[in-house]
């Protein structure tokens, strides 16, 4: 059984070394979805229309992690967005189509627990603009989502994860996501669950590579606090790079990023107070053909308060200016379990920036959303972007992105 199962890793890992296409895609922490997705909902509707079929597959995914110890995921998100305000064509449709898993391979006493992580990703534009087109046509400086890539089929992220010492220090080797691992928030993390638009999924300061090779260390010593460095590939788009991403990886251009976070115990300032997490991020990216050189910092701050409202900030900011923007603040606030469900989000964000691209003027831009969970598994969120005065097209005051987004998930 070890060797059958250490055969499939080697064949996952050859199949990721070999993606021909990575590009910026949409950030799935794949440890967190696993759990995420199995937590006991509460639907809006009393009644399940597959409810038999989804019992069925439910059962066959407990097996499988039963005798194999592999845990899988799957779910299917689908983005449609519009701005009627400018000329036509005006509208893009994004699917996304993630199969993610943790295979717990090791547990040892000596050697502690070892786990092969993958998301294999199959992203397909329906409509006639992707995220990006349409982002560049509205002229905001960022995505109108962050799913707004061209289509592909690939690994987007593989590695090995080494947990030692009681699981306070965490190994994370192999192709990885660095934006799961820095300027995250409980609130604002992603298209797929949360805003949509990509200045509340991360801070547009942070030149983030795309997924490529690279290792984490995550030390905890308490549960109230961690430090976490990291190192990735800084070329990891190796659409203008060699295919072989271990070549890639060994020019020796890499984006390195630590990280400080904590969370205060419950009520630390006042009594109503409940879990919060505070981080302070310092990076630094090689130059590469696509960005010059360079650094900065980045807070992120989430906050719950009473009636399960999570207040939350974002503070951006690079001299050397190399990303979309050069400062930035992101902030709103998230209802977790508005009127009472705790499977439905309600938010409400704004973004001030000052973009990188010279002769342009300061960005604003709001968003608001709701997503409902219509039966178990099934999740359908209204949103809404306003852009104010959008700093690509000096002629225009005013856009507005209507979006739909539906998420089915097993």
């Amino acid at each position: 059984m070890i060797i059958i199962r250490l055969g499939l890793v080697a064949m996952l890992l050859v199949g990721a070394l070999l993606s021909s296409s990575v590009v910026r895609a949409q950030t799935v922490d794949v440890q967190e979805s696993l759990i995420e997705d199995k937590q006991q909902q509460k639907p809006i509707l009393p009644f399940h229309p597959w409810r038999f079929a989804r019992g069925k597959a439910k059962d066959g995914l407990a097996f499988v992690k039963d005798k194999t110890g592999l845990s899988l995921g799957i779910s299917d998100t689908t983005i449609y967005q519009i701005d009627p305000f400018i000329d036509t064509p005006h509208h893009t449709t994004v699917n996304t189509l993630d199969l993610l898993g943790a295979w717990h391979l090791l547990e040892s006493q000596t050697y502690g627990e070892g786990m092969l992580g993958f998301l294999y990703r199959n992203r397909t534009n329906v409509g006639p603009l992707n995220g990006n087109t349409l982002s560049n046509a509205i002229g905001l400086p960022w995505g109108v989502n962050n799913s707004g890539s061209d289509g592909f089929a690939r690994f987007n992220q593989l590695w090995w994860q080494q947990t030692l010492f009681n699981q306070s220090l965490v190994i994370q080797l192999g192709k990885v996501d660095e934006k799961t691992h820095f300027n995250t928030n409980q609130v604002a993390s992603s298209d797929g669950r949360d805003f949509m638009m990509q200045s509340m999924v991360y801070s547009q300061t942070i030149a983030f590579p795309a997924e490529g090779l690279g290792f984490n260390i995550r030390y905890s010593p308490t549960k109230r606090w961690y430090l976490d460095i990291g190192l990735a590939d800084a070329n990891g788009n190796p659409q203008d790079k060699p295919n072989d991403s271990l070549n890639s990886f060994f020019k020796g251009e890499y984006f390195d990023a630590a990280e400080l976070g904590v969370s205060p115990e419950p009520g630390w300032l006042w009594s109503g107070l409940g879990d919060s997490h505070y981080r302070l991020m310092a990076w630094y990216t090689a130059h590469t053909e696509s960005h010059d050189g360079g650094g900065g910092v980045a807070l992120s701050i989430d906050q719950e308060i009473p009636h399960s409202l999570v207040p939350f900030a974002r503070i951006g900011y690079s001299p050397a200016q190399i990303n979309r923007t050069w400062l930035e603040v992101d902030s709103g606030i998230v209802s977790i379990a508005p009127f009472e469900r705790e499977s439905d989000r309600l938010g409400a964000g704004v973004t001030w920036a000052r973009p990188t691209a010279t002769a342009v003027r300061n960005q604003t831009a709001a968003e608001g959303f709701y997503r409902i969970e219509i039966v178990d598994g099934l999740q359908i969120t209204p949103d809404l972007e306003l852009i104010f005065k959008p700093a690509g097209h000096p002629s225009s005051d005013f856009e507005a992105v209507f979006g739909l987004r539906l998420r089915a998930f097993l």
